[in-house]
């Protein structure tokens, strides 16, 4: 399972296109059979190239294996990210 948590830079309209279209991006990189890695690696080539336009998101990016219960956690310029067990430790 994959989830994921995007903050467009700014406020307002322009920060919410930004955010829904990396969320956008990030459905079809995922869709596409690519691991995580590999779909994360063409998003930041991606706005790296693009960098003129001033257009950039934080990323909260969970990998879930429901199996196992394991996440794998990747995070581009977002505030800290807490997660809490069952027992509720941090």
């Amino acid at each position: 399972m994959i989830a994921a948590i995007c903050d467009g830079m700014g406020k307002g309209l322009s920060a919410n296109i930004i955010s829904s279209k990396t969320l956008k991006l990030i459905d079809e990189l995922t869709n596409a059979n690519m691991t995580s890695e590999t779909s994360l690696q063409i998003l930041n080539t991606l706005y790296y190239i693009q960098d003129y336009q001033d257009n950039y998101t934080t990323i909260d990016y969970a990998e879930i294996d429901k199996n196992s219960g394991e996440m794998l956690l990747y995070k581009a310029g977002a505030a800290i990210t807490y997660i809490i067990h069952k027992n509720n430790d941090i």
